[in-house]
């Protein structure tokens, strides 16, 4: 279940990290948040540090992280060689 992400968290994540909401919207921000927090076993419950994760998605990308992996799931998905079983090295 994704977790809930309140705007007023959203917002103060903008004000503080200094983001351009004409680049990175809320919607797109929770959506990054959303994802990463995939990743809870290492970060827990820190949406700021999921926040973090996908900010540093964002500026490898020019913000098009999501929308790329989006795009590589579905065609890796089509492909039947998605897995969505945790894998470990």
């Amino acid at each position: 279940m994704s977790p809930v992400i309140p705007n007023k968290t959203i917002d103060h994540l903008i004000e503080k990290y200094k983001i351009n909401r004409e680049v990175l919207t809320p919607s797109i921000i929770r959506q990054g948040i959303r994802v990463e927090m995939e990743h809870k076993d290492i970060i827990g419950d820190d949406i700021e540090a999921a926040f973090r994760i996908a900010l540093a998605h964002w500026r490898e990308t020019n913000s098009k992280y999501y929308k790329r992996l989006k795009t590589m799931e579905r065609s890796l998905r089509a492909s039947n060689r998605f897995s969505s079983e945790k894998m470990f090295i």
